[in-house]
């Protein structure tokens, strides 16, 4: 490795070493012989072309750690041939590589991961810690390996090898057949296995670490991130699409001073992968709910800010043209101006970045509601095992469980407070939290709920609570790992719901609610 690292004692690098940390010297254990050892440290950001964390040669065993007080960005692939004992890695700052192949050591990274294709963690050794957050296109874990995220994970796909990861995609040979070349995957007691030494000289050879598209096989919601716009061009036939009365809810999200005149409708969420804020608005005449307004405001965090809008004469440009106006976010009072793509070279740069951002995103919304429709949701509810559940509000009669499930059902033909209901359909699961220090059973619930967009038709909004004292919030379609659990989520609960509801008919009590029992006699469901 042509690279200036220092050698230090790791006694010397206690400073540097986070809290928690296998290699964390306590005050009366420097210098002990379980400690001695040492580390290789670069100050200040690097870049690498690869970076392997097996034993060093020349080193015997003496080199346990890899610290870097700045960012780390490896070009290719971090990795290991060995899961019983690597070289650990310290990153104080952010990291990015393209492929990581881990296990059996410890990885401690202090602000964001990227991993732009497969993150790979095998064993029950070791320890991985992202303090910021995380995003792979594929997080693969085996045998029990854990990885923390204090941040948000933001994993496309997340294969899992424990049984309790029903909710997320199994990491069985059928799944990794999936996602692998035949020659990087052996038999094992009848089972497919990802061979790591092959993967490691695949990629070091400059292969691609995953199949090609067209060599895959099916994946489950395989459209889901099918791209539905025509093009990605900024033009305003593709502003009209993705401010569509199709995808707009037709409810106000606030008040607005010139409701008179026009009535205002808003979308709006972070980009958490890139710091974008989008917000999506669509004015409607009152009398003729004609469309008198289309735009979109994206917003880099604190460093630019972009407004795209019909009709372009209400900034002066031509009919049948886009009007444009943009702003520094991180000068103080600095002015609105017109967008002059040959003046505004920053921006120019940029602009295709936000815009294909945000279609990626409304066209993840989009093809979500192709997998959980209203009428789904609807007809849950409408289930006679459901019939007795009629007040969502009440401790009781708000919903059961079934085995690890809880449901909640909300039926659209009620009232509360004198406000009519929307269908809701709640789907929770008991789970132990492995992050917590006493491992806690916890619940997590989503929120399938029975909405009107724009254009009259129902669609489904989909909201999520991590546990008991999290916030309720949108699901974020810049996560997809989360999309496809929430689909995941519905698919294996509405078979538990369904199963239950077929014991019933059947003559078997479902549940222990008395209040239900006598419901379902009384409709001749029980004998």
């Amino acid at each position: 490795m042509d690279v200036n690292f220092r050698k230090i004692d790791l006694k010397d690098a206690v400073h540097l070493i986070p809290p928690g940390s296998l290699y964390l010297l306590s005050e009366d254990s420097v210098g002990g012989a379980e400690y001695e050892g040492e580390a290789l440290l670069y100050e200040g950001d690097l870049r690498l072309e690869e970076l392997s964390l097996d034993y060093l040669a020349d080193e015997a065993e003496d080199v346990l750690l890899y610290i870097i007080t700045g960012s780390l960005i490896v070009n290719h692939s971090v990795h290991s041939e060995s899961t019983d004992g690597a070289i650990s890695l310290v990153v104080l700052g952010n990291m990015q590589a393209r492929n990581m192949i881990v296990g059996g050591q410890e990885i401690y990274i202090g602000g964001d991961l990227i991993v732009e294709e497969l993150l790979w963690g095998d064993y029950d050794h070791g320890l991985f810690t992202v303090k910021g957050a995380a995003a792979a296109r594929v997080c693969l874990q085996m045998e029990d390996y854990e990885i923390t995220v204090h941040g948000q994970s933001r994993w496309q796909h997340h294969l899992l090898e424990w049984e309790e990861a029903l909710l997320e995609e199994d990491a069985d040979g059928r799944t990794l057949a999936t996602w692998f070349d035949s020659d990087c995957l052996y038999e094992y007691e009848g089972q497919q296995l990802l061979d790591r030494t092959q993967l490691i000289e695949r990629l070091r050879a400059g292969k691609p670490c995953f199949l090609p598209p067209e060599d895959r096989g099916v994946l489950e919601f395989e459209g889901l991130e099918q791209f539905v716009f025509p093009s990605v061009a900024i033009a305003p036939e593709i502003l009209d699409m993705a401010t569509a009365p199709s995808l707009m809810p037709a409810k106000p999200e606030e008040p607005e001073e010139n409701e008179s005149q026009t009535m205002i409708f808003h979308r709006e969420w972070w980009d958490i992968t890139t710091d974008f804020f989008y917000r999506l608005t669509v004015g409607l005449v009152p009398e003729t709910r004609a469309l008198a307004y289309q735009g979109v405001y994206i917003q880099q965090d604190e460093h630019l800010a972009v407004i795209i809008e019909l009709p372009a004469q209400r900034k002066g440009g031509q009919e049948g043209t886009l009007g444009m106006q943009w702003r520094r976010m991180d000068v103080s009072d600095a002015p609105w101006q017109n967008y002059d793509a040959n003046r505004d070279a920053e921006l120019a740069e940029l602009l295709p970045t936000y815009w294909q951002s945000l279609l990626r995103e409304l066209s993840l919304l989009w093809n979500t509601g192709q997998y959980v429709s209203a009428e789904r949701i609807q007809q849950l509810l409408a289930l006679p095992l459901v019939e007795p559940y009629d007040d969502y509000e009440d401790d009781d009669r708000c919903g059961l469980w079934l085995g690890n499930w809880y449901f909640g059902f909300q039926q659209e033909n009620g009232e509360s407070e004198g406000e009519p209901l929307e269908a809701l359909l709640e789907i929770g699961r008991e789970y132990v939290d492995t992050s917590a220090e006493d491992e806690d059973t916890r619940t997590e619930r989503f929120f399938y709920t029975v909405r009107t967009r724009l254009d009259g038709r129902p669609y489904v909004e989909i909201q999520y609570e991590q546990h008991e004292e999290a916030e309720l919030e949108d699901i974020s379609y810049t996560n997809v790992a989360l999309v496809r659990r929430a689909l995941r989520v519905l698919n294996l609960a509405e078979q538990e719901l369904l199963n239950a509801n077929q014991r019933l008919l059947a003559g078997e009590p479902v549940g222990d609610d008395k209040f239900a029992f006598r419901y379902w006699r009384k409709k001749g469901y029980l004998r």
